[in-house]
Order: C-alpha cells, then structure tokens, then sequence
C-alpha cells in the first residue's frame, strides 16, 4: 500500500515540474461535527470555507490576490451497513459571491483498522446544480490512511499522521474533467471526541487540456464527535 501513495506523490510532482498553467494558493479552515444517533446512524454537519491568497502563472511573478473565495456548509446522514462499512447522503449548499450553488451527495464508505493504522475508501457522487450552468455530475473515489505516531492507537494528547488521495471525474454538458487530490496532514487528539489537524491540500485539474490548474491550500480541520 504504502507503495501507491509514494507512486502518487511523485506523480503529483512530476506533473507540477512540468506544468505550464496557473496555479492559487489560500487558507482551507474547517470545522467537522459528527453526532451519533440511534440504531447505527450518524450525522456529520461540516462547514468550509477559502481563503485565497495568491495567484497566477508558473515562471511569472508571484502575484498577491487576498479575498475570500466562497463557504460551503453540508450535512450528511450515514448508517452503518456493516462491520467496516457505511451508506450516506446528504445536502450541500455553497455560497460563492452573489450565487447559491446546490450539492446532492450519495457515498459508500469502508474503514478497516489494521494492527499498525486505520485505512478508508469511499465512493461518492453527486450533482451539482447552478444558475447559468448545466448540471455537473461528478464521481470521486478516495483512499486515506491514518497512523499514530505514538503506539498502535491514537490517544488523547498525541499526534497522528493521515494521508488522503482521491480522484474525481466530472461532466458538466458536454464537458469533462479529471482532477487529482493529495492532502497529507498531522492531527492532533485533544480529547477522545475533539481532533485538530493541519496539512497541504493539494488539487491539479484541467491537465488533459494541457493547462493545468494548480491549487495549494493551507488545510485546517477541527473534528468534533458527540
């Protein structure tokens, strides 16, 4: 396993290296609350927003471009179809400027804890639905791997190490797009039910065309379990 992840990082890599597109840097802050309810379902209630710092070419002069870019607010229902694994869907709302932007999400997930880290795949889709513009139909798929870097299992007042990749392919009328993600992060367990983590959430999109869109954000994540 530990074998794909390198492979994607260098692949991630090499394509950056070679990449005649543009690229934006920002802030990615989260705050992810996960409520446990009756006869095996949950409820995740997760707020985002972006925070964009900078933008423009590779090769050109660093450009600065502080704004705030959008919020997303969503709230997903799962229930627990197994040992390891889980149905959900739920609804996202994204507010970006002067446009509401709509989100429907179906998703599988599976988690398996091993004797040394914990690893998840998830399967989702969703549509997304805005004014002006067709739908756009996505699916992603995401393989993650979480670690304690003390021990077998993440404690309380101990850091972790977590490292997601995904890949999403997107229609929207007749075009298409395909989209790489790399978020490596460290955690840290304030409590049982109360997790900080912060990492690099990297993107690359748009790089069959030939210009590639890179983003590189600042991710901050704060995990809240009742």
């Amino acid at each position: 396993m530990k074998y794909i992840f390198i492979f994607g990082i260098l692949l991630l890599h090499f394509l950056v290296v070679r990449s005649q597109g543009v690229y934006s840097t920002g802030v990615l802050p989260q705050i992810n609350l996960n409520i446990s309810l009756h006869k095996d379902w949950r409820l995740n209630a997760k707020a985002e927003s972006r925070l964009l710092f900078s933008e423009g070419q590779f090769a050109q002069n660093f450009k600065t471009a502080y704004r705030y870019d959008l919020t997303d607010i969503a709230l997903i229902a799962s229930k627990k179809t197994g040992v390891n694994n889980s149905l959900g869907a739920g609804y996202m709302i994204r507010f970006r400027d002067n446009e509401v932007v709509h989100r429907f999400i179906q998703q599988y997930s599976v988690v398996k804890k091993y004797n040394l880290f914990r690893l998840g795949h998830r399967i989702s889709t969703d549509q997304t639905i805005r004014n002006n513009n067709p739908p756009q139909v996505r699916l992603r798929y995401r393989i993650g791997v979480e670690k304690a870097l003390n021990g077998k299992d993440v404690d309380p007042k101990e850091f972790y190490f977590k490292l997601n990749n995904e890949y999403l392919f997107a229609i929207e009328g007749r075009e298409t797009d395909f989209e790489l993600r790399l978020i490596p992060a460290f955690g840290y367990a304030l409590s049982d039910n109360n997790k900080f983590e912060f990492g690099i959430d990297y993107r690359l999109n748009e790089f069959i065309s030939g210009a590639s869109r890179n983003q590189f954000w600042l991710y901050l994540g704060w995990f809240i379990s009742m």
